[in-house]
């Protein structure tokens, strides 16, 4: 949809209109968690996994470039209506344990690198392959 903007119904039964909309009207919807923002070079990084299937995220990322426009909105936590999303909100004491496969991997990824400076527990990530391998960084605020 280069050079358009995505429309998308609104009220509290806007799924449900954007359901009913005709095929080449219903731009593909899906939900991911984000990786990293950096809002002064107006750069979001999100991952994705490759499933294959030929799904609407797997084409588009088989086939993007660098310069590749896409659509990105929603409420993030700060929104103080529904948004429908959960934030990871670790406990104050005591070891962590975050374990996925590796469409999760993404979100752990994510909170890995929020976690408070005094956390401490384990990580595990199931990929299929060694090259699904991600790096992660704690930012030890």
């Amino acid at each position: 949809m280069t050079g358009t903007k995505v429309r998308l119904p609104t009220g509290p039964d806007w799924y449900r209109r954007w359901r009913a909309l005709p095929d080449e009207r219903r731009n593909p919807i899906r939900t991911y968690t984000v990786r990293a923002v950096r809002p002064v070079l107006s750069e979001v990084d999100v991952d994705l996994v490759l499933h294959g299937d030929g799904g609407p995220a797997s084409r588009w990322a088989e086939r993007a470039g660098p310069g590749d426009r896409i659509a990105i909105l929603g409420p993030d936590a700060g929104y103080d209506g529904d948004h429908g999303g959960l934030e990871f909100d670790p406990p104050h004491s005591g070891p962590l344990l975050i374990a996925g496969d590796e469409t999760a991997a993404p979100a752990i990824c994510a909170i890995l690198s929020r976690l408070p400076a005094d956390a401490h527990g384990h990580a595990v990530v199931e990929v299929p392959d060694p090259a699904d391998v991600l790096s992660v960084a704690a930012d030890r605020r």
